[in-house]
């Protein structure tokens, strides 16, 4: 097997290889759950810890009715995420990257009294 070399200024870590065989890599954020928590609080996002798997589940909607309602997986030791079903995830470089790039509440039209229409975060 060849010799891999990889630039030392990257974040990225070798982790392994996927069914495949192809190299897994991940980018490791330094983020404590704390952390994560006290962002997400002040953002006014609600969501749901699964502690097991350093993983926390954010809610699309700001007040969901029940735990399956629509949500992103983050895992917030690497940064990667996904949609509630998990079968593909993708990468930011922390919480802040995740919530300002990715994140998309559901958003539903409110009916004003006047006739006209706002569109609410739930």
């Amino acid at each position: 097997m060849n010799e891999v070399v990889f630039n030392k200024e990257s974040k990225w870590e070798y982790a392994g290889r996927n069914k495949n065989g192809k190299p897994r890599f991940r980018r490791p954020t330094n983020q404590t759950l704390a952390y994560v928590k006290k962002y997400l609080d002040k953002k006014g996002i609600t969501y749901l810890v699964e502690e097991s798997a350093t993983m926390i589940f954010i809610y699309k909607d700001k007040d969901p009715k029940g735990r399956q309602y629509s949500k992103y997986a983050y895992y917030y030791t690497t940064g990667r995420w996904g949609d509630d079903s998990r079968k593909k995830h993708y990468h930011s470089a922390g919480i802040e990257d995740f919530i300002n790039t990715y994140y998309k509440p559901n958003v539903y039209p409110v009916i004003k009294p006047d006739g006209g229409v706002n569109n609410e975060h739930s």
